[in-house]
């Protein structure tokens, strides 16, 4: 049948191939024309545990995935006691009874058709191993994806593994094909692609967020492995060589850092990656770079904390730290992309700010954007601003002060080794010259300087800075920031069809805030809502200190992203406040 999408989610035990089925059957999607977007969860540990992977095939472009879904193919018993829950009514489970023995949870509005995937897969391949292929065969027939579109997928990755293993994938994929022709009947979903798209590409978060450093010029990445960021070095370890750059893997997440100071010291864009944990150990060093006004670029993946907390599982829980997390007060600018396309150009916008504004900025990612994939428009290079450092003028040479106090607060930097330009870059307070100097008035003084670059920045009131849906008549205004975006923008969209008028501002940068623009938003509306993921609404106590204003918060930490449907909730209640109904058969009327 012909639909608007299809939710498929899939659900077994990590290391049955789970995340690799459903990644093969989204690119092979994807090459037909169709919109895709992705969404997984795995265990921490190696193997073992509950793995899924979510993805929603579209004719059109997708802003957010939801957590509902239409097809559960369960491995297991447990992936289906955990997952039919989460079915839309109609919804059709697709099981294997070798390893599904119990169904008596499962409501009776569910469809449920057996699918004997391990025995397939001894039958047809050889080996039980094969059985997530045998998966992925069935579902890109209920998906109607081209056969041969996905065996050539499957082809390029187990081609390396010899002839051997590639036949026995390949087996199996075909007798799940097979299978679901002989079973989908009126289950399968036939979507239309759209020939006008124009050129798109499948990229992951991580993946953007690399190849945008790569086009802002970076030539210098340190790291050290921590999920779910660790992708990004291993991006960088196979791309950035090409490109003239050098990847260190450190020993730990503060000589990643201290090693990245040390390449902007000398003249290199640098950056590195890491996730909360990470970004605590770094904290000392980023106020060193804060004080020593060098540029160094740090992507914090964000995930559940507190502490080890859930290392695969999404949160918003970093802002507080990304912004005050330091010794004494150090500025630093933070930026939050909202999607996949984001990652790539707000990324290569923070090495201009870091090069321009002589600081560290702090890219907030989160998991949700890391790990998932989605179609997007193939980047266009063209639109990055590489910006470079300041440079002294030859008079500013005759007597150089690297921390000269300007009007901007942005000094004239020199690499070393620049005749007449000795300078220290020290962690102690300093003077114009960079020599340590301690008294209260200099400290003040470049402070002020210090800081004075935030102020400069925070009167641009440019278009990166925040996407704002202003609707005409609208009494609430919904405020996000980072991922939380699709989910918005949907729930605006629902809440419009039934009559419910709902602004949406979005920042991309949240330190400095963009202060115009927000005050701008607060004057139109008569409530806002503020949407985040995380326990104690970071973004909404920054807003209330900043704004003086009082928000409806919308919290969630349940370690997934928060939905359309769980915001249109909190939506319909906030324009009820506004409008409460009057009593049934109420008069006012004086008798």
């Amino acid at each position: 049948m012909s639909a608007p999408h299809v939710l498929i989610r899939i659900g077994g035990e990590g290391g049955e191939g789970i995340i690799s089925t459903g990644d093969l059957l989204s690119r092979a999607a994807s090459r037909q024309g169709l919109c895709i977007m992705t969404y997984r969860t795995y265990p921490a540990e190696i193997k073992g545990g509950l793995a899924q992977f979510q993805m929603k095939l579209a004719s059109d472009p997708i802003r957010s995935i939801g957590l509902r879904f239409q097809h559960l193919m369960a491995f297991n018993q447990e992936a289906l006691d955990a997952f039919h829950d989460g079915m839309l009514k109609g919804g059709t489970i697709y099981y294997d009874p070798a390893e599904c023995p119990d169904l008596s949870k499962v409501s009776g509005e569910i469809e449920r058709v057996p699918i004997p995937l391990t025995d397939l897969a001894k039958e047809k391949g050889g080996s039980i191993r094969g059985k997530n292929m045998v998966a992925l065969g069935f579902l890109s027939r209920l998906a109607s994806v081209d056969l041969e579109t996905v065996a050539g997928l499957v082809r390029e990755k187990f081609k390396r593994k010899g002839e051997k293993v590639l036949d026995s994938n390949l087996a199996s994929l075909n007798a799940g094909y097979d299978l679901g022709d002989q079973t989908i009947d009126g289950r399968g979903v036939k979507l239309t692609p759209k020939s006008q798209r124009g050129q798109s590409i499948v990229i992951s978060g991580n993946e953007a967020t690399m190849l945008g450093a790569l086009a802002a010029g970076c030539k210098y990445m340190a790291g050290y492995p921590i999920t779910p960021a660790s992708s990004i070095l291993e991006f960088a370890t196979r791309h950035l060589p090409r490109f003239g750059g050098t990847v260190v893997q450190a020993e730990d997440e503060i000589s990643a850092m201290a090693s990245c100071i040390g390449a902007s010291f000398v003249g290199k864009k640098a950056m590195t990656a890491t996730s909360g944990p990470g970004l605590m150990l770094k904290g000392e060093l980023i106020t060193l770079a804060s004080t020593q006004e060098l540029p160094v670029v740090i992507i914090d993946v964000q995930r559940g904390g507190p502490s080890t907390g859930l290392p695969t599982k999404q949160e918003q829980s970093d802002l507080k730290f990304a912004i005050y997390g330091t010794a004494g007060e150090a500025p630093k600018i933070v930026v939050a992309p909202a999607t996949v396309e984001d990652c790539f150009y707000l990324t290569a916008k923070a090495f201009s700010l870091a090069e321009e504004y002589q600081m560290p900025v702090i890219v907030l990612s989160d998991t949700n954007l890391a790990v998932r994939t989605e179609t997007v428009p193939e980047f266009d290079v063209s639109r990055v601003d590489v910006a470079e450092r300041l440079r002294p003028t030859p008079e500013q040479m005759k007597d150089y002060k690297r921390y000269e106090d300007t009007p901007t607060g942005v000094s004239p930097i020199i690499d070393p080794g620049t005749p007449g330009g000795l300078h220290i870059a020290p962690g102690l307070e300093h003077d114009e010259y960079g020599t340590p100097c301690y008294t209260g008035v200099n400290h003040t003084k470049m402070n002020a300087k210090r800081f004075r670059k935030l102020e400069t920045l925070s009167k641009r009131a440019e278009e990166w800075m925040a996407d704002w849906a202003p609707v005409e008549g609208a009494e609430l205004c919904i405020i996000g920031w980072g991922s939380t975006k699709g989910a918005i923008q949907e729930a605006c969209q629902m809440a419009a069809e039934r009559g419910i008028r709902v602004s949406h501002f979005h920042p991309r940068i949240v330190a400095p805030l963009p202060e115009a623009q927000i005050r701008e938003a607060l004057s139109k509306v008569k409530k806002v809502i503020v949407v985040e993921e995380n326990f104690t609404g970071q973004f909404s106590h920054f807003l209330k200190a900043k704004f003086k204003f009082d928000p409806v918060e919308v919290l969630r930490s349940m370690g997934v992203p928060i939905t359309p449907d769980e915001v249109l909730e909190e939506i319909v209640k906030v324009h009820e406040t506004l409008h409460p109904a009057k009593p049934q058969g109420a008069s006012y009327a004086h008798r």
